[in-house]
């Protein structure tokens, strides 16, 4: 998930811009939730979004890789319940699942199109 704002609509701005730990390969992700780093991410997203009164738009971009661990979707339902009031949008066509695509994986020439992750939860 990438925030963006009026303010810069192409960078991505943290600390917004994490779920739960990092890794370049998904499968190096830890098997379980450090709980930890779920709330610190959680209250710093609660910050950023009192801090950015202006619109917030969020870019759905995780890739099938959230079907890697299961914390990956419960971290979003909750992101997703913090940022429902914000426009949601993804870019390009969706896996075969339905996923919305990563960025290292778009053409170029990939169409914006809105997002709705309240439906998109509901497949899990």
């Amino acid at each position: 998930m990438i925030v963006l704002t009026k303010e810069s609509p192409t960078r991505a701005e943290d600390p917004a811009n994490r779920l739960t730990a990092a890794a370049t390969d998904p499968n190096d992700l830890d098997e379980t939730l450090r709980k930890w780093i779920f709330e610190q991410n959680m209250f710093y997203a609660s910050i950023y979004t009192e801090q950015h009164k202006n619109p917030l738009t969020i870019w759905a971009a995780w890739g099938v890789s959230i079907k890697k661990r299961a914390y990956l979707v419960e971290g979003l339902k909750g992101f997703s319940c913090l940022f429902e009031k914000y426009n949601w949008i993804t870019i390009g066509k969706r896996s075969k699942d339905g996923h919305p695509h990563h960025p290292l994986y778009l053409p170029s020439d990939a169409e914006v199109k809105d997002f709705n992750v309240t439906e998109y939860l509901k497949g899990f």
